[in-house]
């Protein structure tokens, strides 16, 4: 019993049904798909319109979409016509084979097919039914809004800020407002799921990406909110110093000096004890108002003096937090990388092999499954019809002669 229980995945079991397309949606599915859940994505006739979004990349059937590579591993892939009355009722018809449905469209779209909570919670109590979009379900101005990462970002104040106040607001290319709602919607599912098993009864869990990035966003907003100044994120600390990205001659690299300890540290590395002693800098705030003056120059100079790597490197063997600036390249390359198992090489229904960035969840033992392939549009169609929708061979065919479902043929 506990050799079986510790090979058994977290998620060994569940069944979700993924009407999810572009990424918070996908991201959050495909990380239920590693941890063990069997993720069934519902594509549209002609296939999951991302299918087909740049970046391309070579593979031995020609192109493919590097976009959607990136988010739906491990699934499996039906092609329904769900707007349809057909295809809702064979919808309806799956839905209490499983446990999780997870959708990300504008609050109200899938209610108007008929495949909103009340529609498939009154077919299916049990179900844990999770919903991201961009300003959640309940009523508010902006919920029926169209939302991309970069409305979730911008309206959160989830952007970066210069120092010098004419400057534009500069928005980090890693989308936010998608994995970290994406995070959240695992968290909510999970949570369901949990209390699922204890009282009997499903959920709806609704997840908003500007939410999401509100939270995100707690320690500007929280010290606004406290203090009545306004923080902006410009990526200076008012409280600590040296606190920042630092220019070396090969790169850059990250400074992060926090309480008296790591300053005293800080100051023994760089060899400049004077400083520790200097009742002028005696404070965080203090330190960071001296760094637009002298103590600035000093850490700029003494970075200036080294590689990237060995200031790092003095740095951390002194006890304080530091690190260089990677680009996709140095993580690649990383032996941190490397070690976490962090790449993953995924297969392709095109035939062809990607690299991709692991889950980023570690359960020991039985933390999650090996990548399984991105699947051909339709691929499972028939097999999800027979074995969890009860549906016969003539009935699949005739559902396929209509044009209702696709086979991937």
């Amino acid at each position: 019993m506990t050799e079986q229980a510790e090979s058994r995945l977290p998620l060994d079991g569940i069944r979700v049904l993924d009407f999810t397309r572009f990424v918070a949606g996908p991201y959050a599915t495909m990380l239920l798909a590693d941890a063990g859940a069997d993720v069934v994505k519902v594509e549209p006739p002609g296939g999951d319109e991302t299918r087909s979004l740049d970046p391309m990349f070579e593979t031995p059937s020609g192109k493919t979409s590097g976009y959607f590579h990136r988010f739906n591993r491990s699934k499996r892939s039906i092609v329904v016509d769900f707007p349809s009355d057909e295809g809702r009722e064979l919808i309806l018809r799956l839905v209490p084979s499983f446990d999780v449905v997870v959708e990300n469209f504008r609050p109200g779209v899938l209610a108007s097919y008929g495949l909103g909570y009340e529609e498939l919670a009154a077919r299916a109590p049990r179900v844990v039914y999770c919903s991201i979009s961009g300003y959640g379900h309940t009523p508010s101005p902006h919920r029926d809004d169209p939302a991309f990462a970069i409305l979730a970002e911008v309206s959160a104040g989830v952007v970066g800020r210069s120092l010098r106040p004419d400057d534009p607001p500069i928005r980090l290319s890693a989308p936010l407002g998608d994995l970290f709602p994406a995070s959240h919607a695992v968290s909510g599912i999970c949570m369901a799921l949990l209390r699922r098993e204890r009282t009997g009864i499903g959920a709806h869990v609704d997840i908003a990406m500007h939410d999401a990035l509100v939270s995100l966003n707690e320690n500007a907003i929280g010290m606004s909110a406290t203090t009545g100044k306004e923080v902006l994120p410009t990526g200076r600390l008012t409280y600590t110093a040296p606190f920042g990205i630092f220019r070396a001659p090969d790169g850059y690299i990250c400074i992060a000096v926090l309480g008296e300890r790591v300053w005293q540290r800080f100051c023994r590395a760089i060899e400049r004890p004077d400083l520790a002693e200097d009742e002028s800098l005696a404070s965080g705030t203090a330190r960071s108002a001296a760094m637009d003056g002298e103590l600035g120059s000093i850490v700029e100079d003494w970075v200036a003096a080294l590689p990237r790597d060995e200031a790092v490197r003095r740095l951390v063997s002194a006890g304080v937090p530091a690190g260089i600036v990677a680009t996709p390249f140095d993580v690649i390359d990383s032996e941190q990388a490397q070690a976490r198992d962090l790449l993953w090489d995924v297969s392709s229904y095109t035939g062809g092999t990607f690299r991709a960035v692991a889950s980023p969840i570690r359960l020991t033992p039985g933390g999650f499954a090996d990548p399984g392939a991105v699947p051909q549009p339709g691929r499972d169609t028939e097999a999800v019809l027979e074995h969890i929708g009860g549906l016969d061979s003539t009935e699949i065919e005739e559902l396929v002669r209509r044009g209702v479902v696709g086979t991937g043929e």
